[in-house]
């Protein structure tokens, strides 16, 4: 089945040093107004040091749930920048070495019931690698590979906010010319954003098979639109009358509810 995690980013950029992404864990932290402090350990996997820069990012999500980085972020966006505090904000790391960052949040009491975020943001640092292999003495040619920065996202819960999801224009198409997928549009007009799992059926008479799966969807606007393809096609047998029925349920984490559902005739 296919497992997705859809909230960690991975940024590509151009680096001096020996490719190596790094590994960062939790990919995702949530904080409220009990759980106040958390930690984020960072992994070097490289075979060479590395230095990496810490930030904050906040990332705005399209319709489509493309996520770009929003630099003037306007004042009554729901981000969090303001409330986050971490340290530290430059490391550097052997091959394998890990460290720990540390978060608190600190919210303003006058600070509106409702869910905020950031994107906790880690990137190598510009050291460049001088290679005199092809160069003479008077010029220095540079080696440059793929250099990966990696975000997580941070939210924070001021009192209870809630989700308030539904799924609507459920619909089996065809990607990449061969591929069986679905697309599906997920409202929201709660004040938490969306997160949960998607779990695909075929229901025939009184059976349920299940077809499909999807870990760690997103929403972080009121209306997006979402494909995915069904990592096991195989199982979805068309030639039967039924029908296709789409479930958003919670991470098992947070009691794994059905948060939203929609079905479509097959």
């Amino acid at each position: 089945m296919l497992s997705h995690k859809i909230f960690g980013l991975i940024i590509l950029t151009m680096s001096s040093q020996l490719w190596a992404a790094p590994q960062v864990f939790p990919t995702r932290v949530v904080l409220s107004d009990k759980t106040k402090t958390a930690q984020v350990a960072l992994r070097h996997i490289g075979n060479t040091p590395m230095k990496y820069r810490i930030s904050l990012v906040y990332y705005k999500m399209g319709p489509d749930g493309s996520m770009k980085e929003e630099k003037n972020v306007k004042s009554e966006t729901q981000s969090a920048r303001d409330m986050i505090r971490f340290s530290p904000k430059r490391v550097e790391l052997k091959p394998n070495g890990e460290q720990v960052v540390r978060i608190v949040v600190r919210k303003r009491s006058t600070t509106l019931e409702g869910e905020y975020r950031i994107h906790l943001h880690f990137e190598e640092e510009d050291l460049q690698v001088k290679d005199k292999s092809n160069a003479d003495k008077s010029s220095v040619a540079m080696s440059l590979t793929p250099r990966l920065a990696v975000a997580i996202p941070i939210f924070v819960r001021v009192g209870a906010p809630q989700v308030k999801a539904s799924l609507s224009n459920l619909k089996l198409v065809t990607v990449e010319k061969t591929k069986t997928a679905f697309s599906v549009e997920i409202l929201n007009t709660g004040n938490a954003n969306v997160y949960g799992d998607f779990r695909v059926y075929q229901v025939v008479g009184g059976s349920k098979k299940l077809v499909g799966e999807v870990n760690g969807v997103s929403s972080l606007i009121e209306r997006r639109k979402a494909v995915f393809v069904l990592s096991e096609p195989q199982n979805l047998d068309l030639s039967k009358k039924g029908k296709l029925l789409l479930e958003l349920k919670e991470p098992l984490d947070d009691g794994a509810a059905i948060l939203a559902m929609t079905e479509i005739n097959l």
